[in-house]
């Protein structure tokens, strides 16, 4: 992970009875794996990550794991929970089926005061100072770490790994990028944007996975002065009144969606941080739902 371009993520499909979808689960591994990129992470922030059982964790994992192992990828086990002994648990957990990366998020029932992300990470990290952790930092855990607080975890933590974010505003992807050169930092795509122009960095894919080709084509190329993916610069230039790139290409609707949202925004005006993507697409929605959630 830590040298990974393109991270995604792999949702839990149930079925209607809120059982695991194991087959379709393995399908969706595989698709991923050979279709757009071999970093896949389980569990992130949609709720399957905060609703599973540890029954239904450990099921899961495990699947994902013997998937992983057949299809060559790169795993990441996330390990959500409101208790951290929890966490702890399922990393234990984790690691026994073979896992050696995970992802971390703040406990959220509140969010936590000044002291208690140190407590947190030095219970997760410093427990397990051979393994290797990532941290998403989100709002929906309440309290988002800035980047003076990612330095000083990087610098007690050498297995602190990496940091996923959803952010547009240049002022923060900025400010994370000079945290520490040994972590690997992942952005969403308009973050992503921003950031590959001036630093070799990995992109969190969340709306680019509708499309398959045109997300794998969005990875970061070897140089990381290279131009942003060109729908984005599209949405960027019209925002601004100017003409868009030549030869961009046709975009896929939730990308114009996503670019109408961009230019319902008054020049000048600091793009807001964009929503949690939605991991659950409208045609998948009656296989792709978390656990005790009513039909929809």
């Amino acid at each position: 992970m830590q040298t990974a371009s393109t991270l995604a993520t792999a949702v839990v499909p149930w079925t209607e009875h809120y059982e695991f979808d194991a087959d379709s689960f393995i399908l969706q591994v595989r698709t991923i794996a050979r279709g757009l990129t071999r970093h896949i992470y389980l569990f992130g922030t949609a709720g399957e990550g905060y609703a599973a059982s540890e029954k239904q964790f450990d099921q899961i994992a495990r699947a994902f794991w013997e998937s992983s192992q057949a299809n060559q990828v790169s795993s990441m086990l996330g390990v959500i929970s409101l208790s951290t002994p929890t966490i702890v648990d399922r990393i234990r957990r984790g690691h026994a089926l073979g896992y050696r990366a995970f992802q971390l998020s703040l406990p959220s029932w509140g969010g936590l005061n000044e002291r208690e992300p140190g407590v947190f990470f030095t219970e997760t990290c410093g427990r397990f100072p051979d393994w290797h952790f990532q941290h998403f930092n989100l709002l929906r855990t309440v309290r988002l770490q800035a980047s003076v607080e990612h330095r000083r975890l990087a610098a007690i933590h050498p297995d602190f790994m990496g940091v996923k974010a959803g952010t547009a505003d240049p002022a923060v992807v900025a400010a994370l990028l000079s945290v520490s050169a040994r972590l690997r930092f992942f952005f969403t795509q308009l973050g992503y944007a921003i950031a590959r122009r001036t630093h070799e960095t990995g992109l969190l894919i969340s709306l680019a996975s509708v499309n398959y080709k045109r997300g794998s084509s969005s990875s970061p190329p070897t140089t990381p002065t290279a131009p942003p993916m060109r729908w984005i610069s599209a949405s960027w230039a019209r925002r601004r009144g100017k003409s868009a790139p030549t030869g961009s290409p046709a975009t896929h609707p939730m990308q114009d969606a996503l670019a109408r949202r961009i230019r319902s925004f008054p020049s000048g005006r600091p793009l807001p941080t964009p929503l949690p993507p939605t991991k659950t697409l409208r045609a998948s929605r009656r296989h792709f739902r978390p656990a005790g959630r009513a039909p929809l």
